[in-house]
């Protein structure tokens, strides 16, 4: 049974995913019901050593600023396009592969994704997680970092996903050698601003909030991240 190691890392900070080693097994076995007989329990099991624990940090979304503008129509829509960057440093060694989750802090508990202190009061001073959509595939530079094996990093395409729920935007592909990667990964967002939210572009409001990067260490063969791997 392939090992699941999970870690969330908030915005504007880092945490480290540790994989300690872990031997483990499973197996099933039917029923025996005559006297005497026994059954044999047959399972796998992994067993994982690394050099390094992998660490990731996230940057700031940076969305396009907009200058205020005269009232805008009744049931008027405004999109506007950003992006969020993270750096994942795979110094584990063991080339295991990893999948990058992006989400937006709070989404879970149905808390906004974003406030503003300076736009009037009511639902219209919150942007919900639902509101920001991955923008396109994201784009991964890969540096080796030491070693002669590395896996390489692959964007995911989550384009039209939301960040209600976690998106697998990045991951790096398994590979059979020692080595270690750097892995720096963009992701485009759009952020849809509507009803009560659209008349703030005529006034100089600013929004803040927080987004949660998930790493998950070993992904299972043949699993996230498919798209790219060998």
């Amino acid at each position: 049974m392939r090992r699941y190691t999970l870690r969330a890392l908030l915005v504007a900070g880092a945490l480290v995913a540790f994989a300690v080693p872990v031997l483990s097994g499973s197996g099933n076995a039917s029923a025996c019901s005559n006297a005497g007989c026994s059954i044999t329990i047959t399972g796998g099991s992994t067993f994982d050593t690394y050099i390094s624990p992998l660490t990731a940090t996230i940057g700031t979304a940076a969305f396009a600023e907009m200058a205020t503008q005269a009232e805008p129509a009744p049931g008027s829509t405004i999109t506007v396009t950003g992006s969020l960057g993270f750096t994942v440093y795979d110094l584990r060694g063991n080339n295991q592969g990893w999948v990058a989750y992006l989400s937006c802090t709070g989404a879970s508990s149905g808390s906004p994704c974003m406030t503003s202190s300076l736009a009037p009061s009511g639902n219209g001073a919150q942007i919900g997680a639902s509101q920001f959509t991955v923008a396109g595939p994201a784009t991964v530079q890969t540096i080796p970092f030491f070693g002669q094996s590395f896996g390489p990093g692959v964007g995911l395409d989550a384009t039209g996903g939301t960040l209600d729920m976690m998106q697998a935007v990045a991951g790096e592909c398994p590979v059979e050698g020692i080595g270690q990667g750097i892995y720096n990964v963009s992701v485009p967002l759009n952020l849809v601003l509507t009803g009560l939210q659209v008349e703030y572009v005529i006034l100089p409001v600013s929004w803040t909030g927080n987004f949660d990067l998930t790493i998950i260490e070993g992904p299972a063969s043949g699993g996230v991240p498919a798209t790219g791997c060998v």
